[in-house]
């Protein structure tokens, strides 16, 4: 009889989790840009019942849990989102979509992301981040940039890499910075990096640093300062456009010295002098198995705070 029950369950378990990938896979690229386009409108309008919810929805704002409706939703500037800056990525296998975009809050240019998950077109998870102008924050925050046209480009099908790949790329990124060593990730020469709509990849020449890629950056040492980037959660991959994004966390212990950073040792709002952390929402875009574009947006928080979410394996 037990072993009938336990049968049972396993078939129900996997009747469940069918279902589930049926409900996600429902919704294709086009859908999952529409729950964007709902979300936005529904922002702007500071309503969040206008969103399709489900019922037991969870949303954080910058890594910190709260309640729809609550922060950047109160303090957003109607009418003021950007149709310069935006770029939303779409992943129908796992039934998510994240839209990198700018807006005004109380007359002050911010960059927003958000992540969306959904379950038969209802809204189960929504993890947003403002990043705001502050102490050491990089950034264009007024009129930032469009974002190269790669990022919406397909990838032409013997170029793609496969969901696994993409994400094994993208932990390699976070290797080769930990271990100080840009031969550990797959970068094109000439891939470029640009953080809160601000270019930070290649590096011009500077004072007494030569021009450097993001491989001969990695390996200089220069940012030696990062004691760990953890934990690190691989969140969407966008198989088509050859795109995998995540969270991850840079954590800044403050007492690990980089020669090639010293003059910001003289500024006590710099994110070297004191334990802190860098929460990021990264996407790397991916040609022939080599990184060749990345984008990020960052936001400063105390050292060590969680990311908001669980993390696998955890």
């Amino acid at each position: 009889m037990q072993v009938i029950l336990t049968l049972f369950y396993v078939a129900l378990l996997s009747m469940t989790m069918f279902r589930l990938s049926l409900a996600a896979s429902d919704c294709d690229r086009a859908c999952l840009e529409g729950l964007v386009t709902q979300y936005l409108a529904a922002l702007d309008a500071h309503d969040p019942s206008q969103l399709p919810l489900a019922p037991t929805a969870r949303f954080t704002e910058n890594t910190v849990p709260l309640i729809v409706g609550d922060g950047f939703w109160q303090t957003i500037d109607k009418g003021s989102q950007s149709g310069n800056y935006r770029l939303t990525l779409a992943d129908p296998q796992s039934g998510q979509v994240v839209h990198f975009g700018a807006a005004k809050e109380n007359g002050h240019g911010v960059l927003f992301g958000v992540r969306l998950k959904h379950n038969d077109r209802r809204l189960t998870e929504i993890e947003q981040f403002v990043a705001r102008r502050g102490p050491g924050m990089i950034g264009v925050f007024d009129d930032p940039p469009a974002f190269d046209a790669a990022w919406m480009t397909p990838m032409p099908p013997e170029q793609r890499s496969t969901r696994t790949e993409l994400a094994r790329i993208a932990n390699l990124y976070f290797d080769a910075i930990e271990q100080d060593d840009g031969d550990l990730v797959p970068l094109w020469d000439e891939c470029t990096r640009v953080e809160n709509a601000f270019s930070t990849a290649p590096m011009p020449a500077s004072g007494n640093r030569p021009a450097m890629s993001i491989r001969e950056s990695f390996s200089s040492g220069m940012f030696n300062y990062i004691g760990e980037i953890q934990p690190r959660r691989i969140l969407l991959i966008d198989e088509e456009r050859g795109v995998v994004l995540g969270q991850f966390m840079f954590q800044h212990p403050g007492n690990i010295y980089a020669e090639a950073f010293k003059e910001q040792y003289k500024d006590p709002n710099s994110v070297i002098v004191y334990p802190n952390t860098i929460a990021v929402f990264e996407a790397f875009k991916v040609r022939g198995g080599r990184i060749a574009n990345i984008t990020a947006q960052m936001i400063s928080a105390p050292y060590r705070q969680p990311p908001g979410w669980p993390v696998e394996g955890k």
